[in-house]
């Protein structure tokens, strides 16, 4: 399990020793019986440094570091991925800050975490992958259990409660929305890197982007998913705290953010367990279809929720149908899209109502792009969203239902569509 099982020994006894000694520190400190917060520890942990090198452990770990040819490789080099390289310094550092990372975990000394801490840091040196989790809060949502895993690396899952309140104050300043959608629940990407080392500047600019923004798209899938699977104004928190399982010296957590910050208020989305199944079966086909006519009409639904006026809302949910339903021409368009939707979506009591909507809602969206008068609610538009949101599934369900006809070179029809064969008396 261990590939240097002498540094684990000579390690372990050094850890132990050492948690007399901090706990003994951290009792004499003044400073820190007025004030026990992580960032009081680390200081009065800091002042230690000497009396831990006293240590004979101490020596032991150093040498046995530097006669290992896999961690004395990485000395004094770039360690990282292509979002990011940091240095990993001499083995006297590296000891140190395991020591730290190790007791910040427990006050107590716990064998099974030792153990967990301990792989992380042979996975530096060894690995040729470096581990990393990100998380962004989630609002307006809610679950009746702790966690919910969606695959692909990602899960919702219910966060630590907030006891740091100045890291609260500053969350809600920057976000004051937050105080009336916040949920206790946080969506997390455990994932893997391929490690990257030396100081090589030229810099893949493609690749780093594409690194950075991958948790992004995958936790606005699970946004979009939500969103197919009910009508609600969940959304998320588009600051991404990550922080590097894999040992580093001198890793922390750190937050990366887009260049906008989009808020939705609305009703909150309330997942049962019974939604579970077919939330998992949305997220994973997002994730895996490429049809552009798919992608523009999901990605239509989230963005007309996010949008603030009732027109905007109206344009986007339009274009997401359109997108499904009218991929074949440009002719008597409000006819076919009102005809397609009705048929597919209503039973053959409610098809001609259907009809009528799409066909009123078709020319307020005309008068609209146009400068024309026009009237409009809100139940309108509801109810225009979810045509679209039964759309989306259906498309996920059986894409075979937005079928159309497609014609060989010669001319002739080589597939009859099912969009081109929906006739019925309105």
């Amino acid at each position: 399990m261990f590939k240097n099982s002498n540094l684990k020994e000579s390690l372990q006894s050094l850890t132990q020793a050492t948690y007399l000694l901090f706990n003994k520190e951290l009792y004499l400190a003044d400073s820190y019986k007025k004030d026990s917060s992580s960032d009081r520890i680390v200081i009065v942990l800091h002042k230690t440094k000497p009396k831990i090198k006293e240590i004979p452990e101490f020596n032991i770990c150093t040498k046995l570091m530097m006669i290992d040819d896999k961690i004395k490789a990485l000395q004094g080099e770039l360690v990282g991925t292509f979002s990011g390289l940091g240095s990993v310094p001499d083995e006297e550092t590296c000891i140190l800050s395991f020591l730290k990372q190790v007791y910040l975990a427990s006050r107590k000394y716990d064998q099974a975490i030792f153990d967990k801490k301990y792989q992380l840091f042979e996975d530096l040196f060894y690995s040729e992958h470096l581990v990393f989790k990100d998380t962004a809060n989630l609002y307006n949502f809610s679950f009746n259990k702790n966690e919910l895993a969606l695959g692909h690396e990602i899960s919702i899952r219910k966060a630590e409660k907030q006891i740091n309140q100045e890291s609260e104050y500053l969350e809600n300043k920057h976000n004051p929305y937050s105080l009336f959608t916040k949920s206790s629940y946080v969506i997390e990407r455990d994932y893997k890197n391929k490690k990257i080392v030396g100081g090589d500047t030229n810099i893949d600019a493609e690749k780093n982007v594409s690194e950075l923004s991958e948790t992004h798209d995958l936790f606005d899938q699970v946004i979009n998913s939500l969103r197919i699977l009910k009508s609600s104004g969940v959304y998320r928190d588009h600051r991404i705290k990550t922080e590097q399982i894999t040992f580093h010296p001198l890793s922390g957590t750190i937050t990366r953010s887009p260049f906008f910050e989009n808020t939705v208020l609305g009703e909150i989305c309330k997942i049962k367990k019974t939604d579970v199944a077919l939330l998992c079966e949305i997220f994973d086909f997002l994730c895996n279809e490429n049809d552009s006519r798919f992608k523009v009409a999901s990605r239509r639904l989230s963005l007309g929720i996010e949008r603030k006026n009732l027109e905007d809302k109206l344009i986007d949910y339009m274009i997401g149908l359109e997108a499904l339903y009218l991929p074949d021409g440009s002719a008597e368009l409000s006819f076919r899209l009102s005809v397609r939707v009705a048929f597919l979506l209503s039973s053959k009591i409610e098809r001609k109502n259907t009809y009528e909507f799409l066909k009123k809602i078709y020319d307020v969206r005309s008068s609209i792009v146009h400068g024309n008068k026009y009237e409009l609610n809100k139940e309108d538009i509801r109810k225009l969203e979810e045509f679209l949101r039964k759309s989306v599934i259906l498309w996920i369900k059986d894409k075979n239902n937005f079928s159309i006809k497609k014609k060989t070179k010669s001319g002739k029809v080589r597939k009859e569509g099912k969009l081109n064969t929906m006739l019925f008396d309105i």
